[in-house]
């Protein structure tokens, strides 16, 4: 028992001396659960089984088998742990591409929404410009109407004047000769009247 107790303590320390360096450079590196620690667990339990094996120290195998166990329900606990994480980041990636999709869909009904909108502004500056041209248009139809309508007014109102003058010329000509027939009618009644008392005087 002695004998097997202290080739047992001698395994020990020879696998501590061996894997401390080892154990030390996984830590700095934050590696200390990683598949290469787990390695390292199984050879440690491999090389403890065969030294118990070469050695016929059962407390060795049977540490070895405790150690090969509990490395596999490390390596068991690290595939659980990876596949979680994995998960996790399936998740996160999922969740990133449906907020970026959501985001995208915002965008683009924020794009046509303005697209809208702008469609609606030309459409009212268009209805706006055809009114003002055809507002304009009616305007300036109302004012050359206008004009003509003054300005047919002013000929009315000239031809009238002109008239008006010739109606008072034909009345002055028509009276002049009215008097001319006056005087004219005058003067033959005034010459017979003259030849009636010369012939009385003459009997």
């Amino acid at each position: 028992m002695a004998l097997n107790k202290v080739t047992k303590t001698v395994v020990d320390r020879s696998l501590k001396v061996a894997r401390t360096p080892v154990d030390l450079a996984l830590k700095a590196a934050g590696a200390s659960k990683s598949p290469a620690k787990l390695a390292l667990d199984r050879a440690e339990a491999g090389v403890r089984g065969a030294a118990g094996t070469v050695l016929r120290n059962p407390k060795l195998k049977q540490e070895a088998e405790s150690r090969e166990l509990a490395a596999a329900e490390r390596e068991r606990a690290l595939r659980l742990e990876q596949e979680a994480e994995q998960r996790e980041r399936e998740a996160r990636e999922r969740a990133e591409g449906e907020r970026e999709a959501a985001a995208e869909k915002r965008a683009e009904a924020d794009r046509q929404a303005q697209k809208k909108k702008d469609e609606a502004a030309k459409r009212r500056q268009a209805k706006a410009a055809k009114a003002k041209k055809a507002a304009d248009a009616r305007k300036q139809a109302a004012a050359k109407s206008a004009q003509e309508t003054k300005k047919q007014n002013a000929k009315k109102q000239k031809a009238a004047e002109l008239e008006s003058i010739a109606a008072k010329e034909r009345s002055l000509d028509a009276k002049a000769k009215a008097a001319q027939a006056e005087r004219e009618s005058k003067a033959v009644a005034d010459a017979a009247a003259a030849a009636k008392r010369s012939r009385k005087k003459e009997a």
